[in-house]
């Protein structure tokens, strides 16, 4: 058999884990496996202290072309590009009723809260969180228009977001009409029942 240097021998295909390899342990080559040496180094990974908040200058190794180089966290940085249309958003709204004379109010129907999207927004979930202490249900309609004029129209596809009995709650939003970019967002309690010292909306959303 040939002696080959390492960087002569064939290049592997993808470790199933269980290859041999050998170490040097104790004094003597000893034998070990690919999957032996991933877990310890993730144990070593976790073993780490979190780094804080980074600076742009941490030095992080990497492999290009076959040999280790040395980036900096910042230049891994510059080649992320973001669309600013893309990813989760978040829309919120609420409402609190206040106190009189110390005792807690419920909300009313009729209340508004008017937003304004700065991108085209595709809707994927709404959630209601009730303040603490409330113990009736509410019921939300999500409407929109042109921010220049027009009428709002639901975009909630007959089926407003609405709780019960003071629980929190969570829906799909899949099925509602697209937000365009600019347009006004209106929020307004068109249902209650028992006791809502307050609530908050969120609708997460695909940006378009």
């Amino acid at each position: 058999m040939t002696d080959k240097r390492i960087d002569e021998l064939e290049a592997a295909a993808a470790l199933g884990g269980s290859e041999p390899i050998p170490v040097y342990q104790s004094g003597g080559t000893k034998r070990t496996t690919a999957d032996a040496i991933r877990n310890r180094a993730i144990a070593s990974l976790g073993s780490l202290t979190a780094a804080s908040a980074l600076t742009g200058e941490e030095i992080v190794g990497v492999s290009q072309g076959g040999n280790p180089r040395r980036v900096t966290t910042q230049e891994i940085a510059d080649l992320v590009t973001v669309d600013p249309g893309a990813g989760i958003r978040s829309l919120t709204a609420g409402w609190d009723a206040g106190t009189v004379n110390g005792v807690d109010q419920s909300l009313t129907t009729g209340r508004r809260v008017e937003l304004r999207a700065v991108t085209g927004l595709d809707p994927q979930a709404w959630t209601i969180l009730p303040k603490s202490g409330s113990s009736g249900s509410i019921t939300i309609e999500v409407r929109k228009r042109p921010f220049s004029s027009g009428t709002f129209t639901a975009i909630t596809d007959g089926s407003p977001p609405s709780i019960t009995s003071g629980a929190r709650g969570t829906g799909s939003a899949t099925s509602w009409t697209n937000i365009d970019d600019g347009d006004l967002i209106e929020f307004e309690i068109t249902a209650v029942s028992g006791t809502v010292t307050g609530a908050t909306i969120i609708i997460e959303a695909n940006g378009i």
